[in-house]
């Protein structure tokens, strides 16, 4: 744990020596120890109650994990018609979108936004295939315009031949445990993570 009794700070707040008011009296300056104190017991404060409701370790908001087998994902381009495709990536999740030279359509699942080494990315479901002057195509093709179904000009691009790739995802869900160091300890809902993670989860919500 940080020790804030230190210059600049100097929290010397002490919950032995049982204060729980800090008074203030006109005409004198305010100190930093008060203000860093007040906050400290604030906390203490807080702690204590929670401590009474809660045994350390309880979980508060019960957790889980979910596998999908061989998703498909598909890699976009950063940009579309002027528009960034990161800026669009949340409103794609469960929502239909349909290729404009395939008329396959799919639902979106999840998405990634882009990184320093990642182009941004959606999980999809194929739900129907297409046919196009007499081809048959049961997945999106390279450089190929998608749309969302119910809105026609929110568009976005694949990158390349990147609709034929494939993976494992584990999604840890949502879950929340007490500890008596922070108050509320709250796991991130992302499917991007290690499987010794997802591991480490599971030992942790037994």
């Amino acid at each position: 744990m940080l020790n804030f009794n230190v210059a600049p700070y100097f929290d010397d707040f002490d919950p032995s020596k049982s204060y729980h008011k800090i008074l203030f009296v006109p005409g004198r300056a305010l100190q930093t120890r008060e203000l860093t104190q007040i906050q400290s017991l604030i906390q203490h404060q807080i702690k204590l109650n929670a401590d009474y409701m809660f045994k350390n370790g309880a979980m508060v908001i019960p957790g889980n994990v979910s596998f999908v087998n061989n998703m498909t994902y598909i890699k976009l381009e950063a940009l579309h018609e002027g528009v960034l495709t990161d800026t669009l990536l949340e409103s794609l999740v469960g929502k239909k979108i349909i290729g404009e030279s395939t008329n396959v359509k799919a639902v979106v699942t999840h998405v990634e936004a882009s990184t320093e080494t990642e182009p941004a990315a959606i999980y999809v479901n194929y739900v129907s295939g297409g046919i196009v002057g007499g081809d048959y195509f049961k997945t999106f093709d390279k450089f190929e315009v998608l749309h969302l179904e119910d809105a026609p000009t929110t568009k976005i691009r694949v990158l390349n031949n990147s609709a034929y790739f494939a993976q494992d995802l584990w999604r840890p869900l949502e879950k929340v445990f007490f500890t008596s160091m922070d108050i509320l300890f709250k796991t991130l809902n992302r499917q991007s993570f290690l499987i010794s993670l997802v591991q480490h989860q599971l030992t942790e919500s037994v």
